[in-house]
């Protein structure tokens, strides 16, 4: 970003110049959102101020600290004004720093995006490279860049994901073919990218990247990082054709990756946003199972012989944060994708669900390769976390849906409740004796009366006379009445365990022939008396 003058900034509605340095205006060349927890600045940014806590009180003495660090303006809100204004603009005067007050009739983010457009000024000739470009088109913009550079150009974002990329007539080396026909940077270029010490370079400054030696026989490489606020958004490549490139190349590649900043800025937001709106459109399915079709065929749902739902989670319960949780969603969406499964996501907490669209012929089989796969990615998303897959049951119908997460959700309950997790992924079908012994076992803690009398006369017995009356009958009842099982697993004779069985009768009454009270010890011996 070029230098832009308070003068510029004043005019913009909703902010309001309370202090300005004397001697001139200052210069500002980026932004930045501070809340209480004070973060580095760069030399001439304005800090936008969100929040200082309840006590103001701090404030004045943050802005010497900013303007320390090279901050040429503070932004604060009305309510801060309100309080300190005399304090804030005097600590602005000493510090010599411009101090902007928001209108309480403005977000904060709708002020970033006025402040970005601001101090993206444009430099000398780039209205003539983004003439008639419309903002975020980044496939008419990688066409004018190429125009610019004077070599082919290709378009990615951070992950070094192909987004655009320019024409070419000619031979190029089959490295650029990969990338594009793969949508990312092949596995090679990266490994040599990271080799030379040029991924460090890519994200941690604006410098451009010469690279002369790349995989594939490649001729001649630059690489820029596109920035906007001081971070990276994106990574723009110029590829040398059958001509050399020219000799002021690498000035000309910084000003192409500061014109596409804005563009790639549009385009991300969009996506953000489309993003956003298929996230609440699933999530609402989850919940309602209604769906416009209209919506349900963009989102490449129908038609569909039947629908099944898969959810991840943490094991053992554990969360994830956002960062996490759309890292699982795109690896989960990319996964399907390269496996031409039709299927959207979204996350719902800490779960993260996917909705899948059976084609003729794809049944809970297929989904349950499926699932392995996406247990063995999504480990290597969140650098070897363990996550847990639940399978739904198919069904047909977007009306069915509801009931899919449901059970899902129940898989994963008993996944995580279990004190020996069995394999990663689990199908509903498969987990059913266990959530219906859960849900009996949950209905009996709910009880307001605990326990049950006669189990309660063993428990005291075995305390009083250091006997194992209750844990005999925990493996006899466990074993569906075999007294061979049972013995083997107490490591008594036969002979010995029926001896206890015939005590414990006699000490508690227990009924071994009555179905139903075998039923309840046998829940009340797997959880109160566990």
């Amino acid at each position: 970003m070029s230098d832009t003058r308070a003068s510029q900034l004043s005019d913009l509605d909703g902010l309001v110049a309370l202090e300005t340095p004397r001697g001139g205006a200052s210069h500002f060349s980026g932004i930045r959102l501070v809340d209480d927890h004070f973060a580095h600045l760069s030399e001439g940014y304005v800090a936008l101020v969100s929040g200082m806590g309840p006590n103001f009180e701090s404030a004045p003495a943050t802005i010497h600290k900013m303007a320390r660090e090279g901050c040429a303006a503070v932004v604060v809100n009305e309510a801060m004004v309100v309080a300190i204004g005399t304090q804030l603009k005097a600590a602005a005067r000493e510090s010599h720093i411009t101090l902007y007050q928001k209108n309480e009739n403005v977000s904060w983010l709708s002020l970033i995006d006025s402040l970005r457009h601001a101090l993206r000024e444009t430099g000398p000739g780039s209205e003539r490279v983004t003439a008639g470009l419309i903002p975020g088109d980044l496939t008419t913009l990688a066409e004018a860049l190429a125009q610019m550079v004077g070599g082919a150009v290709i378009i990615e974002d951070a992950n070094f994901h192909v987004l655009a990329y320019s024409s070419l007539a000619g031979t190029i080396d089959p490295g650029r073919d990969a990338a594009i026909l793969a949508r990312r940077i092949p596995d090679a270029w990266l490994k040599h990218l990271e080799e030379i010490g040029a991924l460090e370079t890519l994200l941690t400054s604006g410098s451009v990247v010469d690279v002369i030696d790349g995989p594939y026989d490649a001729r001649r490489r630059l690489l820029c990082a596109i920035r906007v606020d001081d971070q990276p958004l994106g990574i723009l490549w110029v590829a040398e054709g059958s001509e050399p490139l020219r000799a002021d190349i690498v000035d000309t590649m910084g000003e192409a990756a500061r014109i596409a900043a804005p563009h790639l800025l549009r385009y991300q937001e969009e996506k953000h946003g489309q993003r956003s709106a298929q996230l609440r459109v699933l999530r609402t399915l989850m919940e309602t199972g209604t769906l416009p079709r209209s919506t349900a065929e963009e989102l490449g749902l129908v038609p569909a012989e039947a629908y099944a739902v898969v959810a991840l989670r943490r094991t053992g319960n554990a969360g994830l944060n956002n960062a996490e949780r759309s890292r699982i969603i795109e690896s989960v969406d990319l996964f399907c994708q390269s496996y031409r499964w039709r299927s959207t996501t979204t996350a719902v907490g800490h779960t993260v669900y996917s909705l899948i669209a059976l084609e003729p012929g794809q049944d809970l089989v297929h989904v349950s390769r499926l699932a392995s796969g996406l247990a063995t990615n999504s480990r290597r998303a969140l650098v070897g976390r363990d996550m847990q897959v639940a399978i739904s049951e198919r069904s047909r119908g977007l009306a069915s849906v509801p009931r899919l997460r449901e059970q899902v959700d129940l898989v994963l309950d008993v996944m995580d409740s279990s004190a020996n997790p069995a394999e990663p992924v689990l199908r509903y079908h498969d987990a059913i004796p266990r959530i219906v012994l859960d849900q009996l076992s949950d209905t009996l803690r709910r009880r307001k009366e605990k326990g049950y009398h006669k189990l309660d006369a063993l428990l005291s017995h075995d305390a009083e006379h250091n006997t194992d009356y209750l844990n005999t009958a925990r493996a006899y009842l466990g074993t569906f009445g075999s007294t061979s099982l049972a013995a083997k697993r107490l490591d008594l004779h036969v002979t010995t365990l029926r001896y206890r069985l015939r005590r414990i009768v006699e000490v508690c009454g227990l009924e071994f022939d009555d179905a139903d009270e075998r039923l309840l010890c046998t829940l009340l011996l797997r959880d109160e008396y566990s």
